[in-house]
């Protein structure tokens, strides 16, 4: 039960790296897997832990971002319970919020002008004057409700976003 319950979340089959976070995509690999028998769909995610906040509410969780794929290899989008799947406008990044977190910030999908923040170290900081942190805004887009221990912890959004504040180009 659990497991279809979070599979709902997660693809069938994930390639993560064997050490470290991330791994350089490769196009000819990513060719390969979209070919082979019975792969219907190849989804691009970063994940990364931050700092959220909404108003005067700060929670620690994590920041997914996935490519236009993504709802081929999840049913988030089946799973929304207020707002849309939108993760940007041609104006902003938006995010998709699981219902845990959007509970714990207070996130209020009624206030379309009240961003929610996120905070993440500054892994180029050189210097003592460098922000500590870098602080981006996302405009709410959605609430989503997988299971319990998904929806406290992740917040969705698009996978470039996440990339720039990460300096990340890897999968």
């Amino acid at each position: 039960l659990v497991f279809s319950l979070t599979n709902k979340f997660n693809p069938d089959i994930e390639i993560a790296p064997r050490e470290g976070k991330t791994f350089l995509q490769d196009s000819l690999l990513l060719s390969k897997l979209q070919t082979l028998e019975g792969v219907e769909a190849v989804s691009l995610v970063l994940e990364e832990n931050a700092l959220f906040a909404y108003r005067e509410v700060q929670d620690i969780g994590v920041i997914k971002g996935v490519d236009e794929h993504y709802v081929e290899v999840s049913e988030v989008r089946d799973r929304m319970l207020d707002g849309s799947f939108s993760l940007a406008t041609d104006l902003a990044s938006q995010a998709v919020v699981g219902a845990g977190i959007a509970g714990k910030l207070g996130l209020d999908m009624a206030q379309h002008f009240e961003p929610l923040i996120l905070f993440m170290p500054n892994r180029k900081r050189s210097g003592p004057l460098d922000q500590p942190f870098i602080r981006r805004s996302l405009e709410p887009a959605g609430v989503f409700s997988i299971q319990p221990d998904i929806d406290m912890e992740y917040v969705l959004t698009n996978l470039a976003f996440v990339q720039s504040i990460t300096g990340q180009r890897g999968s």
